[in-house]
């Protein structure tokens, strides 16, 4: 494995808590990110930049950071300078196993936070290699613009794909068969359900497009 590779986990929002402890714009930056996404967040600094005073639906906390902050979080924040409340924040994320993200250098920590977009069907993240935010913002339109192709063909199979697991003896195949570009390609030409029929049963096909 390469040194700089990654990995991509996907959470539900609305279930996590997440942890800021710094009050600048990398911190503000985290938060509004975030709170978009429906996470529970606090932020706790000794001071907030101006910005923070618009931000709705997070938890401001004025005052020093303890290690106690962290224990009901899942995912923390470290948005403050290289120094000892850094390492100690960092101490402390290791010693609770907390998932941890550090904004002063992204490789003292666990990874960073991805560029992430959403269409009608599909959900994407990425990321450049080395730490670049900036980029990984303008890829993420391209990337954005180049799925919108696929958007409602991929609308169309999750509801095949639903329907077919019921048919025990076929959903494998009818799984595999339909998530490829044959499928899309005779989709788009008006003949989803007749190519279907050639290899599956009537009756199959039948309930998987009443």
């Amino acid at each position: 494995m390469l040194e700089n590779d990654i990995m991509f986990i996907s959470i539900i929002p609305s279930r996590v808590r997440v942890g800021i402890i710094g009050g600048g714009r990398g911190a503000y930056i985290k938060a509004r990110s975030f709170i978009y996404h429906n996470c529970e967040v606090q932020v706790v600094a000794r001071n907030f930049i101006k910005e923070f005073e618009s931000l709705s639906g997070v938890e401001i906390i004025q005052g020093e950071y303890k290690s106690e902050f962290i224990e009901d979080k899942h995912i923390i924040i470290i948005a403050v300078k290289k120094g000892e409340l850094e390492e100690e924040i960092i101490a402390d994320c290791n010693k609770k196993s907390k998932l941890f993200f550090t904004l002063s250098d992204f490789k003292r920590g666990m990874g960073t936070v991805p560029a992430q977009a959403s269409l009608e069907n599909i959900s994407f993240a990425l990321n450049t290699k080395g730490g670049n935010p900036k980029a990984a913002v303008m890829l993420k339109e391209e990337v954005k613009h180049s799925l919108k192709d696929y958007d409602i063909f991929i609308g169309f199979i999750n509801n095949l794909r639903n329907k077919a697991k019921k048919f025990h003896r076929h959903k494998t195949e009818i799984i595999n068969f339909i998530a490829t570009k044959d499928y899309k390609f005779m989709w788009e030409k008006g003949k989803a359900r007749e190519v279907l029929m050639l290899f599956f049963p009537e009756d199959v096909i039948g309930e998987l497009f009443d």
